[in-house]
């Protein structure tokens, strides 16, 4: 089975890394089924493409492999998540401060950060 151990007998890091799989879950099912609704409280317009909808499906992908990777606590996943959440802070960053999106995102920037840092701080204690 690929999620073997309880969610009581997760490691810290492993746990921060499963509720980052329920922000992700939310995001992926939001973008993908109701885009418009997910996004008008983020101050984000109505999208009319589909592509935040085919967005929603990598999302949901990398929601369970963080799921998996909890719940066996696989540790190599846990902590090579860090960097790469904090590469997503900076790429937000940059489509903002270039103009490529609107700031709005740092929102999800902010969350994909906080998660990085819990990760972090749980792996060294």
């Amino acid at each position: 089975s690929p999620f073997p151990q309880p969610v009581a007998d997760m490691s810290k890091a492993a746990m921060s890394v499963f509720v980052f799989c329920i922000y992700l879950a939310i995001t992926a099912i939001g973008l993908m089924f109701v885009p418009a609704q997910f996004l008008a409280p983020l101050g984000f317009a109505a999208p009319t493409e589909p592509w935040i909808r085919v967005c929603g499906v990598p999302v949901m992908a990398l929601a369970y492999y963080y799921v998996a990777s909890a719940r066996a606590n696989v540790s190599w996943f846990i902590a090579a998540s860090v960097p790469a959440r904090f590469i997503a802070v900076a790429s937000f960053a940059v489509l903002a401060a270039t103009g490529l999106a609107p700031a709005k995102v740092m929102i999800f920037a902010a969350v994909d950060g906080m998660g990085a840092v819990w990760t972090r701080l749980t792996l060294k204690s």
